[in-house]
């Protein structure tokens, strides 16, 4: 009789966390869903679809910053305005109720800033699961709620944009949140419907090809205020939230919202690898320093790396990064293989196949 034996997708005979001993794309692959999705890697990669039921948002999940003071007056404070520049750009996401009734739900904002980032934050070990993605991580800066009329939606839309002044406002197209779109067309704010394809907990757990909320809040990668008076509902909420209808989710659907949005937008942005992140730093790396005794000698100009490069006087600043690659469109700045932009000095990945011819190397410069 043949014996069959379950070894789960993470604990492989021989120890290394995945079936394909011998394949590091494999690995690095099951690596990134677990992180991203972890529902989706317990479910399918594990085979316990039971994953997909019960709490979403585990406390252990949760981290926190240390805010400005006055936090909740919002940009009009000198001290939080010049904390909120120090991220990219702020983002707004509003869920709406449909009455005002006491017993429905509530029209929520979540507001959070985004920061550009390259690092783990929960001790993994880049040569087992790879080089951190660029992504951004969300800070979290204010979540508001009221129980309003339709008539009041859009004025209070107004009113926290001018109190955060965000890149975009996501608005769900649904219940109060259609009339304040079209109220609100023609008032040059930022605006962006967003009409859901998706249950509410499979927008938490599934979320955008680039990752979940839910895989967000477990790679610490969304922060909270340590002290707003509104944290304890908020995290209390998520805590809670199961996907099931008659949960209050409220707050939930907005920070989802929030979450997939920043999550589509970190993983095509052309964060700069360390070593090109200044002035000094390119010019000691591109060796473009006229006062350099070499390039005076031989009377080349500044910045003439082709010609320095060919004569063998410096080596190649751009050797193993995209730019050398093969499989980089350096016209749109995009990995063909793994469909994603990149900065052509982006250090290459494991799939680098490198151009070895002069010509092509020379139409890069």
């Amino acid at each position: 009789m043949t014996k069959h034996v379950k070894w789960p997708y993470a604990i492989d005979p021989a120890g290394q966390g995945f079936f394909w001993p011998d394949s590091e794309q494999k690995r690095r692959e099951m690596n990134a869903i677990r992180r991203n999705s972890p529902v989706q890697f317990e479910s399918v990669y594990q085979a316990s679809p039971g994953a997909r039921q019960g709490v979403i948002f585990l406390e252990e999940y949760f981290r926190y910053y240390e805010a400005p003071r006055n936090l909740e007056i919002g940009i009009a404070d000198e001290k939080v305005r010049e904390f909120v520049n120090k991220g990219a750009f702020v983002l707004q996401a509003w869920d709406t109720a449909f009455s005002a009734e006491h017993d429905s739900d509530y029209t929520v904002c979540a507001t959070a800033m985004v920061v550009p980032c390259q690092h783990y934050h929960c001790g993994e070990d880049p040569f087992l699961v790879g080089a951190c993605e660029h992504h951004y991580d969300v800070y979290v800066l204010e979540i508001w709620r009221d129980k309003i009329s339709w008539g009041e939606v859009a004025p209070a839309i107004k009113m926290l944009q001018l109190k955060w002044a965000p890149k975009v406002i996501l608005i769900e197209k649904k219940g109060y949140g259609v009339a304040a779109l079209e109220a609100l067309e023609n008032m040059g704010l930022p605006l962006l419907p967003v009409t859901p394809v998706q249950g509410k907990r499979s927008r938490a757990v599934d979320g955008v090809g680039a990752g979940s909320a839910q895989g967000w809040y477990r790679q610490h990668r969304v922060l909270h205020p340590s002290r707003a008076a509104w944290l304890e509902a908020f995290e209390t909420e998520l805590k809670d939230f199961t996907g099931e209808k008659g949960n209050k989710d409220d707050q939930v659907d907005a920070i989802v919202h929030l979450l997939s949005h920043a999550i589509t937008e970190g993983a095509a942005i052309g964060y700069v690898p360390e070593g090109w992140d200044s002035d000094e730093k390119i010019d000691m790396r591109m060796n473009t320093d006229p006062s350099n005794k070499l390039s005076l000698l031989f009377g080349l100009e500044t910045g003439s790396m082709e010609e320095m490069t060919e004569i063998g006087l410096i080596e190649d600043p751009f050797a193993d990064t995209c730019s050398r690659c093969r499989n980089f469109d350096a016209s749109v700045s995009v990995c063909k293989l793994l469909g994603r932009r990149f900065s052509a000095i982006t250090p290459a990945c494991d799939r680098f196949e490198e151009i070895d011819s002069p010509t092509a190397k020379r139409n890069l410069w």
